[in-house]
Parts: structure tokens; C-alpha cells; sequence
């Protein structure tokens, strides 16, 4: 299942789809997440992966989740 990460402008709207794509990692065991490294898309990061890392959502590199 796919949850895209929407165009870099809108911080509330990427923090929402990253508690999404946090949910959807605790039904489906993980998730891949993809972002443009834009200004707002580094800020909405930055106050949502604390929150998100005390909820016991854990971050790791693609390949660390990609079979080979």
C-alpha cells in the first residue's frame, strides 16, 4: 500500500501523512516512506520523528527493510 508524501508546501498536511505512514508500520509490521528533501518536508521531519520515536515507531534506511 502506497501513502504518498504530499508536495513539499503544506508542513501540517506531510506531519499528517508521516503519523499515517507510522500507523500503517504498526499493521503491517513496516513501511517505506519517500520525500522530497525540500525545506517544509525537513521541518514537518523534525517535529514529527521525536513524536513518532517515543510512540516506538522506529526509523532505518530503505535497504535495512527492502529483501533482497
Amino acid at each position: 500500500r502506497k501513502i504518498p508524501l504530499p508536495p513539499p508546501q503544506i508542513v501540517e498536511v506531510i506531519r499528517e501523512a508521516l503519523n499515517r505512514l507510522a500507523e500503517l508500520s504498526g499493521a503491517e509490521g513496516r513501511a517505506i516512506g519517500v520525500a522530497q528533501a525540500r525545506t517544509n518536508t525537513l521541518v514537518a521531519m523534525r517535529e514529527a520523528l521525536p513524536l513518532l520515536e517515543r510512540r516506538g515507531v522506529r526509523f532505518v534506511r530503505a535497504e535495512q527493510v527492502v529483501r533482497k
